[in-house]
């Protein structure tokens, strides 16, 4: 437990203390990121007038309707490619997650997709996303171009982490364990949002 107390010691000194020159300090500012200035205004917001045909309600959804939070984002080819979280209005929560796309040449003017790029389908992982949906997506590039993204699947009493990979097909690999292997219907690892 001291070496652990000890440990994040040391880091909160790195981030409280000015930067000397030279060894430790410079090689930490080479992976600092900041510090930000806030925008004006937020980048995004919800959109009422978007449709899109829920394959599960067999029904047309105003899935931007009520809120627009949560992004990730990943630079490809000069571009920010940013995946985030809407809601529509509708079911029993009051709002079913789905992933959507925005493209920026600044990081500032977006260009959102019509319809989302991961939502809640009629498939092997409805028991898991619906009818809470898929939340919270986090993405990285591995160094062969494959995307990695994570994401929340909630059914609206459980939450659990579920991947997919994405070259130019996406594959979705359901929920994963601590160790990143898939889980098992029968094994189901439960997890709560706010641990």
């Amino acid at each position: 437990m001291r070496t652990l107390a000890a440990a994040v010691l040391s880091l909160l000194a790195f981030a409280v203390l000015p930067p000397a020159s030279g060894g430790a300090a410079d090689a930490l500012e080479v992976w600092m990121l900041g510090p930000f200035t806030r925008h004006g205004a937020p980048v995004l917001g919800p959109r009422p007038q978007t449709v899109f045909h829920c394959p599960v309600r067999n029904a047309e959804v105003r899935w931007e309707e009520k809120d627009v939070f949560n992004p990730a984002a990943v630079v490809r080819e000069g571009k920010v490619h940013l995946l985030y979280r809407a809601e529509d209005a509708v079911g029993r929560f009051a709002g079913t997650s789905r992933i959507g796309l925005a493209t920026s040449a600044d990081g500032v003017t977006f260009e959102r997709r019509g319809e989302p790029v991961l939502f809640p389908d009629d498939d092997f992982m409805m028991p898991y996303e619906w009818e809470g949906g898929c939340e919270d997506p986090r993405v990285v590039e591995r160094e062969d171009g494959t995307y990695v993204l994570t994401y929340t699947a909630f059914d609206g009493a459980t939450a659990r982490l579920a991947v997919r990979l994405s070259t130019r097909r996406q594959q979705r690999h359901g929920p994963l364990d601590l160790t990143g292997r898939p889980i098992s219907h029968s094994r189901l690892h439960r997890w709560r949002e706010n641990s």
